[in-house]
Formats: structure tokens, sequence, C-alpha cells
């Protein structure tokens, strides 16, 4: 039979045990090693499924081959006029370690999106984020 102390005591000891191990360790982390990346969205206006999938084909991934998420989003803004006006919109999401070349290709993205489609805009918002692989 299991003594009543026995329970409490193994739960006090685990909640030790887990309290000295450094944060990292138990994420799978280190700390010392880890690049310092970046998570960069960009926010493209409305473009039709093929031009969409050419566009990543030929524009984005071969600049960023390691990976990357989109998804198909809904926005809202505000025209010259003050008129609410709602699209369709596409999220790219891109994490990588920060430098002057990504920077460069990110920008180059945004600019080849404006130009081939006419936009007068595609939104980035660019932090600092933790992670691994």
């Amino acid at each position: 039979m299991v003594s009543r102390f026995l329970i409490p005591r193994a739960v006090w000891l685990l909640a030790i045990l887990l309290h000295c191990l450094a944060p990292n360790a138990i994420l799978g982390g280190d700390e010392t090693s880890s690049a310092p990346y970046l998570k960069t969205e960009l926010y493209f206006g409305p473009v039709d499924g093929g031009d969409w999938a050419d566009f990543l084909a030929r524009d984005v991934t071969p600049r960023f081959p390691e990976g990357l998420t989109w998804f198909d989003v809904q926005g809202q803004w505000r025209d010259a006029h003050g008129s609410v006006r709602k699209l369709d919109s596409r999220l790219l999401i891109l994490i990588y370690v920060r430098s002057a070349a990504a920077d460069k290709n990110i920008e180059a993205i945004r600019s080849d999106f404006k130009l081939r489609f006419h936009q007068q805009s595609v939104l980035r918002v660019t932090e600092k984020v933790d992670a691994s692989f």
C-alpha cells in the first residue's frame, strides 16, 4: 500500500528538479548557440491563385529556399477618400537569421510584387523571435 505522504513528496521532488533545470534544457534549446532570428510578415494585396503560385515559385522560394509559410487572409484599409475597403489578401511569414542579404531579398520581394501586380504597397512587419528547428 502506498503511503499517503509518498505521492506529495514525489510531486515536491519533481518540482524542485524541474526548477533546477535550465528552462532551455527543458525546451530542448541551447541559449549559448541560438542564432538571432527575425520573423517578417509581408501583407500582399489580392492576386489570382495561379499568379500567386507563380510569384512564390519565381520570386520568393529562390530567395528563401529554407522554407516559408503563407495564408489567405481577409484585410481592410481606409482609402484616400475615407472609405473602408475590404479585400482578400495574402500573408507571407519568413523566419530567418538576420543578415543584410535576407533584408535585401525581402525588399526585392516587395518591389517585385508591387511592380508585377501594380500594387501601391506591401506591408512589412519584422520582429526578433526565439526560434529553434
